[in-house]
């Protein structure tokens, strides 16, 4: 018990100060703003909340498909500055082609 209690903490997503705007049709939109976040190590996490409350856009900011307005995101002390083997991401809606065996999926976009 000892040892758990002495064992430094290990961040392996941080979020410090996030914030992200974009041009909406009827101007400057806000999705996030001054979020802070750390994910330990061995931590489960789930992200809650109404619709249009920034959810999807925080995941793909740490997921790497968004870069943040102002802020750092990183992970294991390095920035996210792009979609890496490291994390990943399960959508929503299938991405699969239900009617193709594995192989098929995977190689339908290189054909």
């Amino acid at each position: 018990m000892e040892e758990i209690l002495n064992e430094v903490s290990q961040h392996v997503v941080t979020l410090e100060d996030i914030n992200l705007r974009y041009n909406g049709e009827r101007g400057e939109v806000t999705a996030l703003e001054n979020v802070n976040l750390n994910i330990e190590k061995g931590e489960f996490i789930c992200v809650l909340g109404p619709s249009g409350c920034g959810k999807s856009t925080l995941l793909n900011i740490i997921a790497g498909f968004l870069k943040p307005t102002d802020g750092d995101a990183k992970m294991n002390g390095t920035n996210i500055d792009g979609a890496s083997w490291e994390r990943a991401v399960v959508f929503q809606t299938p991405t699969l082609y239900p009617w193709l065996n594995i192989h098929d999926n995977v190689s339908f976009g290189p054909m």
